[in-house]
């Protein structure tokens, strides 16, 4: 469970996961004919404005939906922490056809085999549990749902790849020099004179 700053938190260690383990990757004689290209997380201002996107990989978070598994689960708490899945598409910036495809072909397969982040690849803001762990799993995103995506960001269709992270649990943190709260149970009565004990 983490607080407030969970989506954005995990939306930037996943692009910093991606984008070093990219670096890391072109370093080594596999990778050596990889182009150059940053990875960044995209706004949705971004995506749906003109300005030019060039020698880039972006991580666009299109949906945030209710996690139906833990929705219907039996609540551990008096209110349990609202559980998230978070709907990216991950997209390539390159000129060419063999850049894009080798970029993107990488992309999926370290996704594939780095399929969750624990909490030593999630940044302190959002004051992850210890024991956190979310999955990196495809997104069955039929084409209908794509060109919609597309067509509202108002750009030419770019080859994609729409994966889902889950489960982004959002609690409430209290800070630790809270008290607890006090109950105090009134008594009714008839009698105007009668005093409570």
């Amino acid at each position: 469970m983490a607080n407030h700053l969970a989506i954005h938190s995990f939306s930037q260690s996943l692009v910093d996961f991606l984008g070093q383990s990219y670096a890391a990757f072109r370093a080594l004689p596999e990778g050596t004919g990889l182009p150059g290209a940053t990875f960044d997380l995209l706004s949705s201002a971004e995506f749906g404005s003109d300005k030019e996107i060039k020698d880039k990989v972006t991580v666009y978070l299109h949906r945030i939906s209710l996690n139906q598994h833990q929705r219907n689960a039996a609540p551990t708490q008096a209110i349990s922490p609202v559980a998230l899945d978070l709907h990216f598409l991950l997209t390539p910036w390159l000129d060419t056809a063999d850049d894009e495809l080798a970029v993107l072909g990488w992309a999926i397969r370290e996704l594939h085999y780095h399929a969750f982040l624990d909490r030593s690849a999630l940044s302190d803001d959002a004051n992850w549990a210890v024991d956190e762990s979310i999955s990196l799993v495809p997104d069955d995103l039929s084409a209908e749902d794509m060109a919609r995506i597309w067509e509202a960001a108002r750009r030419g269709y770019r080859l994609s790849y729409p994966f889902l992270a889950r489960v982004v649990r959002l609690g409430r943190t209290l800070p630790e020099e809270t008290t607890p709260a006090v109950a105090r149970r009134f008594t009714y009565t008839d009698n105007l004179l009668e005093r409570a004990p």
